[in-house]
């Protein structure tokens, strides 16, 4: 009975969000671990009576050594299930050697190129990825102890567009309605064995340290319900987003001047008077497009704002990925090389 209502759980948010549709294809992005395998077996045990078609991922980050009995295992299960299997990888670790970004931003850049790419190939746009209930909570506490704004304490939405660098992907998550708890449960229900991540035990990460540590705290001393009232309140942080995103949208539309050479440039007068959210939101609006990979911080965002009210001109901050934001006399003005 248990099973058969975490199943209808799921599918009725995959409803209700409307994540597939009859007749979809998709892209099922798997590691291996009990959340990406509930996924699988769900997507697959309803995929003939909605008419979706499936094909099962797996991305190597050479990371771990584990990952190559993990490429073996779902494999082995994509061919249960009579369902296509790709795997793909990437030397991450020489990667990031190269470049200024952690290993986890490279890990995550390169994953979703692959994942792209397959789906491309696949003739899809949609990703299916195992993303649930926990996951939410964990990501709302990183966030922000990062010191994120609005946007990241809203958390993951059921369904949301990539950056430019993944343009034409949509990641779906159909278990972010369920608990990781209610997903063990499941699978084990069913008798299903699964693989385990050593490295989602390391402290040295701050979502493990999250998971591990501080939300049994809140749970054990405050007797908090996060479950319950942390949805509830990302949910109102989301709507207050989506407002403020549509105010900096209709702003940018004259106020950012976008320039056939590649640069940018918004009016010092126009900007100053604005309130100081929305400063910040226009000025993360135009680091987007600069900086595919994101890897500013909002230190970042605050010395651009300065420089609208530094009286000094041609002063310089030097951002990310080579980009440049300079004063000038009239306006600020962001370019890729600084040499311009």
């Amino acid at each position: 009975m248990q099973e058969k209502k975490f199943e209808l759980k799921v599918k009725r948010f995959i409803r209700e969000e409307s994540l597939l549709l009859p007749n979809d294809r998709c892209l099922v992005a798997v590691s291996g671990g009990p959340d990406s395998l509930a996924l699988l077996l769900l997507l697959s045990k309803w995929a003939k009576r909605e008419g979706w078609k499936l094909k099962v991922a797996y991305f190597h980050h050479q990371i771990r050594n584990s990952a190559d009995e993990e490429i073996a295992f779902m494999r082995e299960w994509a061919e249960r299930l009579c369902l296509p299997f790709v795997s793909g990888t990437a030397p991450c670790p020489e990667m990031q050697k190269k470049e200024k970004l952690s290993l986890e931003e490279i890990a995550r850049r390169e994953r979703y190129r692959f994942l792209k790419k397959e789906a491309s190939c696949f003739g899809s746009e949609k990703v299916a990825v195992g993303h649930h209930l926990d996951d939410q909570m964990e990501t709302f506490f990183v966030n922000l102890i990062r010191g994120s704004g609005l946007s990241g304490l809203a958390g993951m939405k059921p369904k949301n567009g990539m950056p430019r660098s993944s343009r034409g992907m949509t990641i779906i998550r159909p278990l972010l309605c369920v608990t990781k708890q209610e997903i063990l449960a499941y699978l084990a229900m069913q008798n299903m064995s699964y693989c385990k991540d050593e490295t989602n035990d390391s402290p040295s990460m701050l979502r493990n340290r999250v998971r591990h540590r501080l939300l049994p705290f809140l749970k054990k001393e405050f007797e908090w319900n996060l479950g319950k009232s942390l949805p509830r309140m990302m949910k109102v942080f989301s709507a207050e987003h989506q407002l403020l995103s549509a105010i900096e949208k209709e702003w940018g539309r004259h106020g950012i001047h976008w320039e056939k050479e590649g640069g940018a440039s918004v009016g010092i007068q126009n900007f100053i008077h604005l309130d100081e959210a929305l400063q910040r939101r226009i000025i993360k609006k135009i680091l987007d497009r600069f900086c595919l990979n994101r890897n500013y911080s909002g230190q970042h965002i605050e010395e651009n704002r300065r420089l609208f009210f530094n009286p000094v001109s041609h002063k310089r901050v030097v951002l990310p990925e080579g980009v440049v934001a300079r004063r000038l006399k009239n306006e600020i003005r962001w370019d890729k090389d600084c040499r311009k």
